[in-house]
């Protein structure tokens, strides 16, 4: 069978190609391999072979796949595996086959959004691939999980296809994190390296970046001190937590605008500005234009 959702109660008929199952086995399924694949797995001990290696899983991980990659299990997990099937044009209808591996007809916006599927390149590494998750981590994949599944299904308005693509790069924000360093974004691993501690608050703040925090909350949750907290994390990055967190909030919004169609008041809960005048003052800030004229110079942009 294809991993499709298709309209019932809004657009009947659409096909959208993105889908969540809940059983091990869809994976050895014919049309499983024309899918990028997310999956996200709890178990005690889990023997899996990734490309003819061999991996011993424990907790809760994540694991990201192309269409060109094969993955078995040592015994088929039963309970606590939700698998993500989709293909790249479902975030963007210009990352087909072609342009996933060939970027240069892609503009600069477009190829930032592709950063977001490195995971799934060819030549990306098991290692990359599979992610074992901090608790607090996997609670947060865990419910983008739930809240997309709930989605396909309810199809409950007009916008359920833009919301499913919204959770699909909520997802995708969480798993393959980013720093922001002017121009371009980069990838984490090619930065310095962090202290432990830094690097473990910039994992909580990546993924519960939409989430209401204080720096003593945030001390108290990383066992330190707030002027450790504040000093560490300052010489790390060069920036401040508060700075740090507003940028990837916009980073997060930005896309949000550009590749779904959902009202600027609910990216703005969405990401956790839960103020629109505030929101908008501080994305102008940094974009030079509002969320709006951002949204509409895309649009013109890419019409063209």
């Amino acid at each position: 069978m294809d991993f499709v959702t298709i309209g019932k109660n809004y657009y009947c008929g659409y096909r959208m190609e993105l889908c969540v199952r809940n059983d091990a086995g869809a994976l050895a399924e014919k049309a499983a391999n024309e899918y990028f694949k997310i999956i996200y797995i709890e178990s005690e001990t889990l023997h899996i072979a990734l490309n003819k290696n061999f991996y011993i899983l424990t907790g809760a991980n994540v694991i990201c796949l192309n269409e060109q990659d094969q993955i078995s299990f040592k015994e088929e997990p039963k309970d606590n595996i939700m698998i993500l099937f989709f293909k790249p044009f479902v975030i963007n209808n210009k990352f087909c086959s072609e342009s996933f591996y060939n970027q240069e007809k892609l503009s600069l916006s477009e190829r930032q959004d592709l950063e977001f599927l490195n995971q799934f390149q060819h030549n990306c590494s098991d290692s990359l691939k599979i992610r074992q998750l901090y608790t607090s981590i996997a609670s947060v994949i865990k419910q983008k999980f739930e809240l997309l599944s709930q989605q396909l299904v309810l199809q409950n308005s007009s916008y359920w296809p833009c919301r499913s693509r919204s959770y699909l790069l909520e997802l995708l924000f969480v798993l393959n994190r980013f720093e922001e360093e002017s121009p371009v974004l980069v990838p984490q691993q090619q930065k310095l390296k962090y202290t432990k501690l830094t690097e473990e608050l910039i994992d909580y703040l990546q993924t519960c970046y939409n989430q209401k925090f204080t720096i003593e909350s945030l001390a108290k949750m990383f066992h330190t001190n707030r002027t450790t907290l504040l000093k560490e994390f300052k010489q790390s990055t060069g920036q401040s937590i508060t700075n740090y967190v507003i940028e990837f909030r916009i980073f997060v919004a930005a896309s949000l605008l550009r590749n779904t169609e959902l009202a600027v008041s609910e990216i703005c809960e969405r990401t956790g500005f839960h103020d629109m005048s505030y929101f908008s003052r501080v994305f102008k800030k940094k974009i030079k234009l509002t969320p709006s004229k951002y949204r509409n110079l895309i649009k013109n942009n890419t019409c063209q």
